[in-house]
C-alpha cells in the first residue's frame, strides 16, 4: 500500500500510473465512489477497506472536475493543491 508514503511525505504524482482525466491526484467527494479504488487488507483476521480523506484547493484554474460512472472526481494537478487530513477505514 502507498498509505505510508502518503502520510511521511504526501502525495507524489510521479508515482501515478493511470490518469483517465489528467495527470494529478483524484478525490472523490462521496467516500462510494471512493471505494471502487481501494484495496482490501487484512489485519488480525479481519478484511478492510481504506481511503484518505482529502482538502482540495478550489481554484477553478488548479482543480478539474470530472464525471466517472456514476460519480464525480476532483482531479488536483499539483501535490502542492490538496492535502490528506484524516482516514477513513471500513470493515468488510
Amino acid at each position: 500500500m502507498n498509505m505510508r508514503s502518503i502520510i511521511d511525505q504526501g502525495f507524489d504524482l510521479g508515482k501515478g500510473q493511470h490518469f483517465a482525466y489528467g495527470k494529478g491526484v483524484y478525490s472523490a467527494p462521496l467516500v462510494v465512489d471512493a471505494e471502487d479504488y481501494t484495496k482490501v487488507f487484512t489485519w488480525e483476521g479481519r478484511k478492510f477497506r481504506v481511503a484518505f480523506m482529502n482538502r482540495v484547493n478550489p481554484d477553478p484554474q488548479k482543480l478539474k472536475r470530472a464525471k466517472a460512472g456514476h460519480g464525480y472526481y476532483f482531479v488536483s494537478f499539483s501535490d502542492r493543491d490538496i492535502r490528506p487530513y484524516g482516514l477513513l477505514i471500513k470493515e468488510e
